[in-house]
């Protein structure tokens, strides 16, 4: 009947793809039954695999033809879809507003292709706050419809590319694009177009969180379907080699990412890609040499730019501006002021145009320029300038770049009071300006997920804080000054658990009330109407486009939950932060710098700081402390590895025991609350030593730090405030013990879990089999969870990290770190048997993320975690009599504490390695209640009752006889 459709096929078929219903996502709103079924069928697989022209004229067919309403409705349906994959916005919005102006009534399922039509319109044309509220109405609906999972899979590729381009909101992207993989990964077709696409979207996710393994991995998954529609749409494989080269050059192989961007230009060239597109490769090139330090083959590239630019007529100012300030720094590296000189004048006034944040951003690098030439003075005018500049900028449009460009700023003119004028004073408070710009970053993206890869600033910035402060202090004693200590160590290893925090509140609304969803289905419908007028009028000076700020005020207000933890931009006050503290313990504050380490001891009552350089033997003793402590050296003779572990640990306890040891004994502390940084964070205290006698001759004979203190740990000093100001939730007397099934291979976990069982009887729930469920469904008011299980740490990718209780191919057994820490856990305390539970990411000068954190931010009040591999015999030995501390009322602080001693007691146990490795972070005074309630005396109570009343009718019929 269709003449054309025989080549059609032919050309699908030679691309090797098949037209099984299966490789196509077609509308929810498809009409069943119709004659003309099977020529819609064929058209929407025609426009999935690009063939947009006989699509449309398929769909024009039946929309003339057929007499059934639905089906027309249906076609004018796909026409708008297959008019918006060929990015023809306008003919689009057309069909659009007539469906919308058509009287007839719409079916549920067409209404929701409407929302979602309308929805990537309003994408398309950079409505982004509008597309958001329908794509979020239409998520519920297509949930309730339970559609073809392609057609789902499609929907949440699109939404997470608003997530990702439109909001930079990348976790949020990252669960679209996943759950769109993991339903398009199981079609038949497994090079279909739209699976191209999310692997793209996929490499751009892992770029920006600058994870370049795996961006490489999905970018070249990407073009390999890329490569399949090269004629069809070429412009998806253009820039998937964009992304392979970023891979190849954030992970160090620049000149591979060079190689990769000249065959994009061979490609360009090919499939003549429209210049504008092709600049963009000449900037990476451009800026790849710069990275190599090649300035000249930069310089080259940067001509190549504005020669495409003037010849072409290529209206680019981002491209032109970067390359004019790149050709300043080229010259500027080369020694060359004059050259450098110009072209900053040049940049400066080619930004001007349009465009402050480039010429915020280029007055900023030409204050670099100026302080080389030790021109200070010239240096501090422009500084001020660019400030004035963002802060314009930023007041009138909160995008996150504008607060890099403050921050930086800041920074910048700190530096320059410090050296031109040597005024402390103003450099304090221009730092501390900077660092409350850092935290309104915060409060909106996480730094390691954006394109503003600040991480590096970070460090230096809160350095700058502790150092000025420091000076301060000294001359005026004031202890305002040791509080900005206190506030820059805290801010600068805190990014780690906002960013875990915020990945929390992703999940917040799945365990929704039903009052709360049926309020929030309510407003998402009254956005649902202003979206239609909104899409209509296309102004977005217009009533309808404020009243939808308002509805999202009030869909943001209904959907709030309430956590365990969260997180706050407000300095931590040093005054409250003591106030929490009991009279016998002490908290030390690290921050470990670039070559020095910063620290505060605080007191109920007193504070004091302290510093140290990690020169280059700190570090040798450092790293030969954690190969000993790790069992590493078990193969030396005892002798040896004594004298070993004393040389190393007597380096590293140095800074510190003098320290502590003047001032814990003084003051009657026994509790000692370390809050580590850095190579910090991966040392046990517990180990350290007390004097620097090498005159020893055991393990059992050293004086260890935990001969003397209790040691516990916490995260950070802002949550260790906020547990003492919580109150824990009201928890049953019981412990939950999960332990692994047959398949796992650890027998001595699976006794750990029965004897825990044995030694609390009714108060202990042993879990071996159905563990997944059990963790992760049951709601925990039991005080303590304990999991013996294996652990695995995926340093890549920390959300990927998990517990198993059996096989590592057995996915029904394993609980990974992404789910943990968005569940809702209510224990007062975690112990996580298995092993390196506290192993994990590091990010320089942000903290760690690992299991342990996880299920803090969860809820719980305290966990004890790993640092290494564990031995089988000793960790059962010390859990024993951990549990036995426990039972006897002891804290569970005080309980692990007591565990250790009494583990490195016995010779065979006396190395560190046997018990160092556990770690208590958390809330420290808590005992386990195993109190006996009154229902629990309702049995005795009965027979004393009884007894009594057995006695006194006895002794009556003694009287009566």
């Amino acid at each position: 009947m269709f003449w054309y459709r025989i080549p059609v096929i032919i050309f699908i078929m030679a691309l090797c793809i098949k037209l099984e219903a299966q490789t196509y996502a077609k509308l929810l709103s498809f009409p069943e039954g119709s004659k003309y079924n099977a020529v819609i069928q064929e058209a929407d697989s025609l426009k999935t695999y690009l063939d947009f022209e006989h699509a449309e004229q398929l769909l024009l067919k039946v929309q003339h033809q057929s007499d059934d309403e639905k089906v027309k409705f249906y076609a004018q349906l796909s026409r708008a879809d297959n008019f918006l994959r060929h990015k023809k916005i306008k003919e689009a919005i057309g069909i659009i507003n007539h469906l919308l102006n058509d009287d007839n009534e719409a079916s549920e399922s067409i209404a929701i292709d409407l929302d979602y039509l309308q929805a990537q319109c309003l994408y398309q044309m950079g409505q982004y706050d509008s597309a958001l509220v329908l794509y979020q109405l239409v998520q519920k609906q297509i949930l309730a419809k339970d559609p073809d999972p392609l057609y789902k899979g499609e929907f949440l590729n699109n939404f997470g590319e608003l997530y990702l381009y439109g909001f930079e909101d990348i976790p949020r992207a990252k669960k679209c694009f996943d759950e769109a993989l993991s339903l398009w990964q199981n079609q038949e077709d497994p090079n279909h177009f739209n699976l191209g696409r999310i692997y793209y979207n996929l490499s751009n996710i892992y770029g920006r969180r600058t994870e370049a393994a795996i961006q490489l991995n999905y970018a070249e998954k990407a073009m390999s379907i890329a490569k399949l529609y090269a004629k069809k749409y070429p412009r998806l494989e253009f820039v998937c080699y964009a992304s392979i080269a970023e891979a190849k050059a954030v992970n160090g192989n620049v000149s591979e990412a060079i190689q990769t961007l000249n065959n994009q230009i061979h490609f360009s060239k090919i499939n003549n890609i429209d210049l504008g597109l092709l600049v963009y490769t000449y900037n990476d090139l451009a800026e790849y040499f710069l990275w190599k330090e090649e300035y000249n083959n930069s310089i080259d590239y940067n001509n190549q730019i504005f020669n495409l630019i003037e010849k072409n007529g290529i209206r680019n100012p981002f491209i032109n501006s970067v390359s004019l300030r790149r050709q300043a720094t080229c010259y500027r590296n080369l020694k060359d002021a004059v050259k450098a000189e110009e072209y900053f004048n040049k940049a400066l006034s080619k930004s001007i145009v349009g465009n402050g944040r480039r010429y915020a951003q280029t007055l900023r690098y030409y204050v670099e320029f100026l302080m080389e030439q030790d021109r200070y003075e010239e240096a501090l005018f422009y500084n001020d300038s660019s400030i004035a500049l963002y802060t314009k900028n930023w007041e009138e449009d909160q995008n996150e770049s504008y607060l890099y460009g403050l921050i930086l700023g800041w920074m910048q003119k700190g530096e320059l009071q410090l050296i031109y004028a040597d005024d402390i004073e103003s450099a304090y408070n221009s730092f501390l300006k900077a660092a409350y710009y850092m935290d309104c970053h915060r409060d909106i993206y996480y730094f390691d997920e954006t394109e503003l890869n600040i991480g590096s600033e970070i460090k230096s910035l809160y350095e700058n804080i502790i150092s000025v402060s420091l000076k301060l202090y000294k001359t005026s004693k004031s202890k305002e000054y040791l509080g900005s200590v206190l506030y820059a160590i805290e801010s600068n290893k805190y990014q780690t658990l906002w960013k875990k925090i915020r990945d929390r509140e992703l999940y917040s609304h799945e365990d929704m009330p039903d009052i709360l969803a049926l309020q929030v289905a309510e407003l998402l419908m009254e956005i649902k109407k202003t979206n239609i007028n909104y899409l209509k009028s296309n102004s977005s000076n217009s009533d309808e486009f404020i009243h939808l700020n308002s509805l999202k005020s009030q869909l943001a207000e209904l959907t709030n939950d309430q956590f365990s933890y969260k997180h706050s931009s407000s300095t931590i006050n040093l005054v409250k932060f003591q106030q929490v503290l009991n009279d016998d313990e002490a908290v030390i504050e690290l921050f470990q710098g670039d070559s020095i380490c910063y620290g505060l001891l605080i007191l109920l009552d007193t504070v004091m700081h302290f510093n140290f350089r990690m020169d280059n033997a700190y570090l040798v003793a450092l790293k030969n402390y954690q190969h000993i402590i790790r069992g590493d050296e078990f193969v030396l003779s005892n002798k040896a590895q004594l004298n070993n572990f004393v040389t190393a640990t007597e380096k590293i306890s140095q800074p510190f025991r003098q320290l502590l040891s003047n001032n814990l004994i003084f003051n009657n502390i026994s509790k000692l609350i370390v809050v580590p940084d850095g190579v910090f964070t991966f040392l046990p205290f517990e180990s350290f030593l007390l004097t620097n006698d090498k005159n020893v001759n055991s393990f059992s004979s050293l004086q260890y730090f935990i001969n003397l203190w209790e040691i516990n740990y916490h995260i950070s000093g802002k949550m260790l405030l906020q547990s003492r100001e919580a109150k824990l939730s009201s928890q049953d007397r019981n412990i939950i013990a999960i332990g692994p099934s047959e398949e796992a291979i650890l027998f001595s976990a699976v006794e750990e879990v029965k004897h825990i069982k044995k030694l609390f009887g009714q108060h202990c729930e042993a879990v071996l089999e159905d563990q997944r469920n059990a963790l992760l469904k049951n709601q925990f008011n039991h005080q303590i969870l304990h999991l013996a299980s294996h652990a695995v740490i995926d340093t890549n990718n920390f959300n990927l990290s998990y517990v198993h209780f059996g096989s590592k191919e057995n996915e029904a057994l394993k609980v990974y770190d992404y789910e943990i820490s968005s569940h809702r856990f209510n224990n007062s305390l975690v112990v996580l048997n298995a092993c390196e539970t506290y192993q994990g990411k590091m990010y320089k000068g942000e903290g760690v993320y690992n299991l342990s954190q996880s299920f803090m931010i969860g809820g719980a009040a305290s966990v004890i975690s790993t640092l290494w591999k564990i031995e089988d015999q000793s960790a059962a030995r010390l859990m024993s009599k951990f549990y036995e501390n426990v039972k006897n009322g002891n804290s569970y602080e005080t309980s692990i504490n007591m565990a250790k001693r009494e583990i490195m007691s016995e010779s065979q146990y006396a190395h560190p390695f046997y018990w160092a490795s556990y770690l208590h972070n958390g809330e420290s005074d808590i005992q386990f209640n195993n109190q006996k309630t009154i229902l629990d005396r309702i049995p005795i109570s009965i027979l004393l009752l009884s007894l009594i009343g057995v006695s006194f009718f006895v002794i009556r019929q003694q009287k009566q006889v």
